[in-house]
């Protein structure tokens, strides 16, 4: 059969094209080779339907293991225990396929076997400690794939360092001893970001009593681990896992205590509590007072001296008309209404409040002369003159009276026989609260 040229070339063009075709058609995606053991002799043959001569390659094999490029026979001895994917290639007439292979190696009887955790956890900037542990008495251990900051003690198997990243870690971990090489195991270490200093946010003030219990508690986020105050006064202390300072302080003062509050990520700046240990303060002014209606009216409300001093005064139940100043302890006004007021007193200073005092304040009205302001008598001649007044008066008073004439302070009467009179005369009539009026007696 004679073939043209372009017949020639179409059909070369399809013989080859067969021919590469077959080779994909025979190459396997995934090979999964015969399992083996360390220390064993080992032996695989790759196969493949592509026209001979062939060529055969492989890379990535378990470590003692090689290929046949003539044959594709894979042997050898395999010295470390693990699962192994590698690639073999077949070449044929200058094209090569590709396929991945597969290789299980099983430990050596008696080969180490890792015993240790298979997880762990870090933070970075904080000391990290990992030991590896295998059995059947490992000489070394294998260890790869740590991160950044850690590094490893072939001898002992001990992983430590500072991790300097966060991040998640596979590390490859073998233990060696006579028998061989064990099997791989991977350890995931994960490192978390620093934590956060703790941040005080108690109060940076408190008071107590001179012999007073007290109590205060430190507290912080994030949560913290420990406490510490300095400048604490006599009798108190401080549990340092809990924060609570308490006691009974003895000494009256002002003391600043330095507060600091420490967890994994560092310690607290440090905050300041003024803490007051001093006495209350007591009323001392008079528990009754009296006024009147329509009169000016003025009391200071005092107190024990203390330390601390006094910084106000607590003051309630003022008739209408008065008011306190509470910073002095004045109160003062012009009352409008009568009555008996019972007020609510007491001090306060850094310590505390003191005990409450009751003042009685009595407001009544004032009363008035109403008996005539004039009267005539004669010298040598006995006279009489009762002077009068509104709202019930307590006493009585009068100034100037002729020679000879007294008065009767509780029943506001005026006799005796005067024993001058010239021509009139005048005097002061007054009642209880020397709100009077000017009489005159006449010769």
């Amino acid at each position: 059969m004679k073939f043209s040229r372009t017949s020639l070339f179409r059909f070369l063009a399809g013989f080859v094209g067969s021919l590469l075709a077959s080779l994909a058609l025979h190459a396997q995606q995934t090979i999964t080779a015969t399992a083996g053991r360390v220390g064993d002799a080992y032996s695989y043959q790759v196969t493949s339907s592509a026209v001979a001569p062939l060529t055969y390659g492989a890379s990535g094999l378990p470590a003692g293991l090689a290929i046949n490029s003539s044959t594709g026979l894979i042997t050898g001895t395999p010295s470390a225990a693990g699962t192994f994917t590698g690639n073999v290639s077949v070449t044929s007439g200058g094209n090569t396929n590709n396929a991945a292979i597969s290789i299980t190696i099983a430990a050596a009887a008696n080969a180490s076997v890792i015993t240790s955790a298979t997880t762990a956890s870090g933070t970075v900037g904080t000391a990290f400690t990992y030991n590896s542990a295998a059995s059947n008495t490992p000489t070394s251990y294998n260890i790869t794939g740590l991160p950044a900051g850690l590094s490893a003690n072939t001898t002992t198997g001990v992983i430590s360092g500072t991790p300097t990243a966060v991040g998640t870690s596979s590390i490859t971990i073998s233990a060696n001893n006579a028998a061989g090489t064990g099997a791989p195991v991977t350890v995931t270490l994960t490192v978390a970001a620093p934590a956060a200093a703790p941040v005080i946010s108690s109060a940076t003030t408190a008071s107590v009593a001179v012999s007073g219990a007290f109590t205060y508690t430190i507290t912080a986020a994030p949560a913290a681990t420990s406490f510490a105050a300095s400048g604490l006064p006599l009798g108190l202390s401080l549990n340092t896992t809990t924060g609570v300072i308490s006691g009974t302080p003895t000494v009256a003062n002002s003391y600043t205590v330095t507060l600091t509050a420490t967890n994994a990520g560092g310690t607290s700046a440090p905050r300041a509590l003024t803490l007051t240990v001093g006495a209350l303060s007591s009323i001392t002014s008079a528990a009754t007072s009296t006024g009147s209606v329509g009169a000016a009216y003025s009391f200071n409300v005092t107190s024990t001296v203390v330390v601390p001093a006094v910084t106000s005064y607590n003051i309630s139940g003022l008739p209408a008309g008065l008011s306190a100043d509470t910073n002095t302890g004045a109160i003062t006004g012009t009352p409008t209404t009568a009555g008996t007021y019972t007020l609510s007193l007491s001090a306060n200073n850094a310590t505390g409040t003191g005990p409450v005092s009751t003042l009685t304040l009595t407001i009544g009205n004032r009363p008035a002369i109403t008996s005539l302001a004039t009267a005539a008598g004669t010298v040598g001649t006995p006279f009489n003159y009762s002077m009068a007044a509104s709202f019930t008066p307590t006493s009585y008073a009068a100034t100037g009276l002729p020679g000879g004439l007294v008065l009767n302070t509780a029943t506001g009467l005026i006799n005796g026989t005067p024993n001058s009179g010239l021509g009139p005369e005048c005097f002061d009539l007054r009642q209880h609260i020397f709100a009077g009026q000017r009489g005159c007696y006449v010769g």
